[in-house]
């Protein structure tokens, strides 16, 4: 759901375990974990394996808020908040993030709503992209790489002349 504009599902999973048996691992997997053999693993999603990213409330409440995004990118709300809560009502259509970037604490929130305040309300000013978030987290170094793709679709979108014309 983080990466693709296109999620159309009614929940999401972050939920892993280990695939034990070599066997079950697709072949392509198995390909590229030949690569590097002794210290790598194939995970399938679980709803009863771990929480291997070790999201927290914040990241949980943001991506709540993400999928409500983008499920329907007009019904999420938010709302400049020291505190940090999602509140949902599906039946009224109702989707309202209390946050801001101040008051959440995990490098995943943080970006999250970065990318939800772009999306929602055209804001760029809060994210200095000169100044990483993320610290060196597998999601959140990906999750960041795609945040910058959004950010410098959305500036050249609007204003075009930032891409120099070589010809």
């Amino acid at each position: 759901m983080l990466f693709n504009d296109d999620y159309m599902q009614s929940d999401y999973e972050y939920r892993y375990t280990a695939e034990t048996n070599p066997l079950c691992v697709p072949r392509i997997a198995s390909t590229r974990i030949q690569v590097y053999p002794g210290s790598s693993e194939y995970l399938n999603l679980d709803p009863d394996g771990s929480n291997i990213f070790a999201l927290q409330a914040h990241d949980f409440a943001t991506l709540d808020a993400l999928l409500a995004y983008r499920n329907d990118g007009t019904a999420l709300t938010i709302i400049d908040s020291t505190s940090v809560e999602y509140i949902s009502d599906a039946t009224a259509g109702i989707f309202i993030l209390y946050a801001s970037l101040d008051s959440l604490s995990t490098q995943l929130s943080k970006m999250i709503y970065l990318y939800l305040i772009l999306m929602l309300y055209d804001r760029y000013e809060e994210y200095n992209n000169e100044v990483l978030i993320s610290m060196g987290g597998l999601i959140q170094t990906c999750y960041e790489s795609y945040l910058i793709d959004q950010y410098f679709c959305f500036m050249t979108e609007r204003n075009p002349d930032l891409i120099a014309d070589c010809d």
